[in-house]
């Protein structure tokens, strides 16, 4: 019996990479739209997109993998290696913006800098994001091989 193109069922696991993957994308162009769109900050870490990257291209690998091969400790020690790149690049950012953050949200220095408030707003939008990805990627942790109809 042959299997339909249209007809192809993927794990849920496999949806949660494709999630987390699209999260980690926003997050990445939330980081650079916030560099060079505003004008307000001007030290783009090449060290964030990379992490992302390798990040996105682990995690997808590990879902078609688990797909093929099935639940095995090696796809669990992968998974917690895209976590603790998520975990580095998020920390990476923070660590790069939060001078700024207590600059224009707890004095009055740079008050009526309206661009630093939108490249700040976008470093935040960019955190939460990157939270978000890993958030998915913790759930999709916990889930094994069962198929869902997709």
């Amino acid at each position: 019996m042959k299997k339909e193109k249209g007809n192809k069922k993927h794990g849920l696991r496999f949806g949660l990479s494709i999630t987390m993957s699209v999260f980690l994308v926003l997050a990445t162009l939330a980081y650079v739209i916030g560099i060079y769109a505003f004008g307000y900050y001007d030290d783009f870490n090449v060290l964030i997109p990379m992490l992302t990257v390798f990040a996105i291209i682990l995690s997808v690998a590990v879902a078609i993998l688990m797909e093929k091969k099935g639940n095995q400790e090696i796809f669990s020690l992968l998974t917690i290696a895209v976590s603790a790149l998520i975990v580095v690049a998020l920390m990476t950012l923070i660590s790069a913006r939060v001078y700024s953050f207590a600059i224009l949200l707890l004095s009055d220095l740079e008050k009526d800098r309206v661009d630093g408030y939108r490249a700040l707003y976008f470093s935040i939008g960019a955190a939460g994001l990157y939270m978000f990805g890993l958030i998915c990627n913790f759930v999709a942790g916990f889930i094994g091989t069962k198929k869902v109809s997709g």
